[in-house]
């Protein structure tokens, strides 16, 4: 493989990742602002770009994406060089607020997350004071956003079929993100609990 070597950026590519890196805020799906503590430099995301825009890749895939500042990097780097597709996955991914989730699914990228199902095992809570209903680590997302696997071995097996399915490109999470959470059909929904609600009290 040939691999041109570029300068790195000046400047971080991408409005969202400036605008993170500037306020340190990112937004969640309701819009709430979430305070940012980013251990990737805006330094190390042109470096990163920078290789983007050197290798070209057809293909890529992050393992472990946090908040999304990576993987925002490295699809606006791609945006930029009009080329590739990546993948993310996060075996370990807990709590973000969905934001990742929610980013990487508009930007089109199939996700294969971990989802242990069963009880929040909140240990604040859990067991001795409150045991939640059953969970999902994965709330907004159906078989054309990706796959999910519960632990080692489902990971192993399944991992084969999601990367075919993704290299196939029968991943449509973007679709469903349109369908399903943009502002327009959250304000809907809101609407029609708070309706609900009224109407039964």
């Amino acid at each position: 493989m040939k691999i041109e070597i570029k300068p790195v950026p000046a400047s971080v590519c991408g409005p969202v990742l400036q605008e993170i890196f500037r306020s340190q805020v990112a937004h969640d799906r309701d819009d709430k602002s979430v305070t940012i503590h980013v251990a990737i430099l805006p330094q190390s995301c042109c470096r990163i770009q920078g290789l983007v825009s050197g290798f070209r890749p057809r293909h890529s895939l992050e393992i472990g994406y946090a908040i999304g500042v990576s993987t925002l990097a490295i699809l606006y780097g791609l945006e930029k060089q009009n080329c590739g597709h990546h993948t993310a996955i996060d075996p370990n991914q807990k709590v973000t607020h969905g934001i990742a989730y929610q980013q990487a699914l508009s930007c089109g990228v199939p996700i294969f997350a971990r989802d242990r199902g069963g009880h929040s095992q909140d240990p604040s809570y859990y067991p001795h004071k409150v045991i939640f209903s059953l969970v999902t680590t994965v709330p907004y997302s159906e078989g054309r956003c990706g796959r999910r696997f519960s632990g080692l071995a489902e990971f192993e097996a399944r991992w084969p079929l999601f990367w075919d399915d993704a290299q196939r490109r029968r991943f449509v999470s973007r679709e469903y993100v349109l369908e399903n959470l943009t502002l327009e059909k959250c304000a809907r929904d809101y609407v029609q609990i708070a309706g609900t609600v009224k109407g039964a009290s």
